[in-house]
């Protein structure tokens, strides 16, 4: 507001910190419509978030179009993808069974009131020139559009390394590609990221995204945004991993 600055880059939780801890009062005077791009750029990224966000700074000059996000690593001296700046993010509404049991990102019909569990995934963008974005199996084969597995990328500005750490660099490439350890799927030539590979707790033969349960303890009153953490735990007795949930709470 005093700088009128133009540009900013935050992970996902901060939307949702910011929203709810800044007052009223911390906000006197400001004026927030020189902001060109706020980008979400860390962490999968939730619509949730971003309504929140718009919402709460509304009243003192932002404008919701200014939201916009990005898929980011140091790895590839930070950028991988980017949505459009200035034009709404597109979401994804897919079926939540199918991406948590298939792998596949399957569009939910709504238009016959289709009361299946859905899931809004948010877009990365599309990759930034001179990057590319594949999507791989278990076995690294190359998967189709809306299939769910490992974002490798490949580009002219990644890293070519660990340092000291040959170990790392080897188990990181295959065929020129970085394996991110990210899953996701590409629709649309755009990314989207579901979680990390090596975070994922399967119960059942279902695959649970740790973060998805953490974004809804997040919204229980009293809960830290940003502070807390899923995780399976093998249950002998029933053969499967559990979930359970630490939390920050006041």
């Amino acid at each position: 507001s005093r700088y009128r600055g133009t540009l900013t880059w935050l992970p996902n939780f901060a939307f949702n910190f910011c929203a709810q801890k800044i007052r009223d009062a911390q906000m006197d005077g400001v004026d927030l419509s020189s902001w060109r791009a706020v980008i979400n750029c860390s962490e999968p990224m939730h619509v949730q978030s971003f309504e929140r966000f718009a919402e709460r700074f509304s009243a003192y000059g932002f404008r919701k179009e200014a939201l916009a996000t990005s898929y980011a690593m140091a790895e590839n001296v930070f950028g991988v993808t980017q949505s459009a700046i200035g034009e709404p993010v597109r979401v994804d509404v897919v079926d939540a069974d199918a991406l948590q049991t298939e792998g596949i990102a399957r569009q939910a019909d709504l238009s016959g009131g289709d009361q299946r569990r859905v899931m809004r995934m948010l877009s990365c963008g599309k990759p930034i020139p001179g990057t590319e974005v594949r999507v791989l199996g278990r076995d690294g084969e190359a998967l189709p559009e809306r299939h769910v597995g490992e974002l490798a990328i490949r580009s002219n500005c990644m890293l070519s390394g660990y340092y000291n750490r040959p170990d790392a660099t080897a188990s990181a490439f295959a065929g020129g590609w970085y394996l991110t350890g990210d899953l996701g799927y590409m629709a649309d030539g755009e990314v989207y990221v579901s979680g990390r590979k090596k975070d994922l707790i399967i119960v059942g033969g279902r695959n649970i995204f740790p973060q998805d349960i953490e974004a809804l303890a997040g919204e229980v009153p009293g809960v830290h945004p940003g502070r807390v953490a899923a995780f399976g735990i093998y249950n002998e007795d029933l053969g499967t991993e559990e979930v359970a949930l630490a939390a920050e709470v006041d």
